[in-house]
């Protein structure tokens, strides 16, 4: 991750920055009381070649993401193949990487 988005402080928003999932659920139990807005973010590279890995790691997981945030699909022909159980598609087009 880039410095400047590590080194990102603001009051209110407070972010968190896993390497396992195990560790994702460690942070989903301590912050169990709050109400926050949880994002994942992966750099798929390629998301025809990397989906069933994605959907094995999101099963991994004891909450749900508010959002997933998937960069490096690339030209997407059938967004159907690309779903995910839960969440619903919103897609550039491939327009934007």
């Amino acid at each position: 991750m880039d410095n400047y988005i590590r080194e990102f402080q603001y009051p209110k928003i407070l972010t968190e920055e896993v390497d396992s999932m195990q560790q994702c659920n460690e942070v989903f139990k301590i912050n169990k009381s709050a109400s926050n807005f949880k994002i994942m973010h992966s750099n798929i590279r390629s998301i025809h070649k990397n989906l069933d890995e994605l959907k094995i790691l999101l099963s991994q997981v004891t909450e749900y993401f508010d959002c997933i945030v998937l960069t490096e699909t690339h030209y997407i022909e059938c967004l159907r193949m690309c779903e995910i159980d839960g969440y619903s598609v919103i897609y550039n087009n491939g327009s934007v990487n």
